[in-house]
């Protein structure tokens, strides 16, 4: 649309920037999917490689607990007893990781908590009403 005087009218200048915004939007649709997709991607290779570290771990530690058993028969312990005491040893290190673990999950899930009743105050305050929390 032109305006008499030879110039576009205001309202093409209205639709041509509404085009010209959306075609920037999709773009950044776009861009945000893609980005999205590779990240994605890194993350499940990222995955993958910690199942096969927390494999082999897992095979060395077994190999090192066998070579204690070993080392314990070869300092005079039975076979049996031996195996026991490294069992016990590793049963009671996993209990102690996880107990850590636990500590830290059950403090971790604390802060949301504490985080809603510090906005449930802050929304109240400036509201004016009156919650108990």
């Amino acid at each position: 649309m032109r305006e008499p005087d030879g110039g576009p009218s205001a309202i093409g200048l209205i639709s041509d920037t509404l085009a010209r915004l959306l075609s920037i939007l999709r773009g950044e649709i776009a861009l945000a999917k893609a980005e999205m997709r590779e990240s994605v991607s890194g993350i499940g290779q990222a995955v993958a490689l910690i199942a096969v570290a927390a494999v082999i771990a897992v095979v060395g530690l077994n190999l090192l607990a066998g070579a204690l058993v070993l080392a314990l028969v070869a300092a005079g312990l039975p076979q049996g007893a031996a195996a026991l005491v490294v069992g016990l040893a590793l049963v009671g290190l996993a209990a102690i990781l996880f107990f850590i673990a636990r500590a830290r999950l059950q403090a971790a899930s604390q802060a949301p908590r504490r985080m809603a009743s510090s906005l449930r105050k802050d929304a109240a305050a400036v509201t004016g009403e009156k919650h108990d929390v």
